[in-house]
């Protein structure tokens, strides 16, 4: 059935009853006739824009936001001097948390309309929203930089500690030298004898059990020699 077979005055009545049975049935909260009754009207006329935006309301209304914004877009296009156009797709938009474009299109609203309240206080909601998204935005990019900025500082401890061991490792591993040599040894070792020196507290640290079992180490090298020492003093002369 073709449109054009149809007398206008009666698809132009046709179209007025539906929109009226439609807005009546908006009104009880009907919105699954509404939406019914707004397309048989938008069937005899799909140039009226307040067709599309009372359908647009009645898809909002039923939760079918995706539905309302194609709507409210198709009456922007119809009409781009409309403000209520642009209302209905900022509720849409609201609705479905796009705040951004949500106050874009209040403002056009508004822009168009400057005593509408209602566009007003529509605009001032979705800039709040607007402001909280951009809010936990930054706040989320200022953590994500924390916590790279302590993941290298982890980095460079550990290369730190990684330079000092190896270090600690060739140092050991160098040309043999004397226990007593002073100006060799780790200056932290004289200090070591001038006071009393908790072991269990000393060892419950890394470092410090490291300090402690280089020490160790140290007075290994230089036990061998004390031993030689001793042994030749107590060497009795062989007999002829």
């Amino acid at each position: 059935i073709k449109l054009d077979e149809f007398n206008p005055e009666e698809v132009k009545l046709f179209v007025q009853r539906s929109k009226e049975a439609g807005n009546a049935a908006f009104q009880r909260k009907n919105y699954t006739e509404a939406v019914e009754l707004y397309c048989q009207a938008i069937a005899g006329d799909a140039r009226d824009k307040a067709l599309f935006s009372n359908r647009s309301a009645a898809y909002l209304a039923m939760g079918r936001y995706d539905d309302g914004l194609a709507d409210a877009v198709k009456c922007v296009e119809l009409d781009a001097t409309w403000s209520k156009g642009f209302y209905r797709l900022g509720c849409a938009l609201l609705l479905l948390q796009r705040w951004s474009e949500a106050v874009r299109a209040f403002g056009t609203g508004a822009g168009l309309s400057p005593d509408s309240q209602d566009m007003q206080a529509k605009l001032a909601i979705a800039k709040e929203e607007e402001a909280k998204l951009l809010s936990a935005r930054k706040a989320e990019q200022m953590m994500q930089r924390r916590h790279i900025l302590l993941e290298l500082r982890k980095a460079r401890r550990d290369d730190n500690r990684e330079m000092v061991l190896n270090q600690w490792r060739q140092s050991m591993s160098g040309p043999e030298w004397e226990a007593e040599d002073y100006e060799w040894r780790p200056t932290f070792l004289p200090g070591m004898r001038l006071r009393s020196m908790n072991r269990d507290a000393f060892e419950s640290d890394p470092k410090r059990r490291m300090v402690l079992t280089y020490a160790a180490a140290i007075a290994e090298l230089d036990g061998p020699k004390r031993a030689l020492a001793g042994g030749a003093g107590t060497r009795q002369p062989s007999r002829s």
